[in-house]
């Protein structure tokens, strides 16, 4: 035994031999990963987005997942697999590779965003960061402005800059009185 193991992998010698760690396979593993620990953030997260308990979302998947499974995947004690992903994914309305890190956004795309993604790609590279520039512009312009209240305690406004102030025209200028006033 001593021979061969230099050769083996630490988890087929000794008492824990004949154990498989399956964990990059969905299923059990005692070290907890970043990927693992990530994806129970994330369900923990959308699971408490909903107001529902780890039951609750058990129920939702149709009894295919325990509450108890749900609670080592969001401990990170559990990876998840992707026809588990899929499963959460379906009950909490989000895509499966959300769940799995793969993606940032909890939503797929629609098809007019999809469209607007191809578009932006069939531009030329040289010139893909001014319109990016212009889209963000517009999006800011058509934002909801913080108020001072949402702002909270200890911020104030800062002060009003007279020069950047419209006025109103004051009248007519010297030169169209003094045409008046020659007629």
């Amino acid at each position: 035994m001593e021979s061969v193991k230099g050769f083996l992998h630490e988890s087929f010698v000794g008492p824990k031999v004949g154990r498989i760690d399956n964990s990059c396979m969905g299923g059990s593993s005692e070290q907890k990963t970043a990927a693992g620990v990530r994806a129970g953030q994330r369900i923990k997260s959308c699971r408490e987005d909903r107001n529902w308990s780890q039951r609750e979302l058990s129920e939702n998947t149709k009894g295919k997942l325990s509450s108890s499974r749900i609670a080592n995947y969001e401990q990170g004690i559990r990876e998840l697999g992707i026809q588990e992903a899929e499963i959460l994914g379906d009950a909490l309305k989000i895509q499966p590779a959300y769940l799995m890190g793969i993606t940032a956004l909890k939503t797929p795309l629609s098809p007019a965003e999809e469209e607007l993604v191809r578009n932006y790609r069939a531009l030329p590279e040289n010139e893909r960061d001014s319109y990016f520039k212009r889209i963000e512009a517009l999006a800011l312009a058509y934002r909801t402005p913080v108020t001072d209240e949402q702002m909270g305690p200890g911020w104030t406004a800062p002060p009003a800059n007279d020069s950047q102030t419209p006025r109103a025209p004051k009248g007519p200028s010297k030169s169209a009185r003094r045409k008046t006033a020659k007629q």
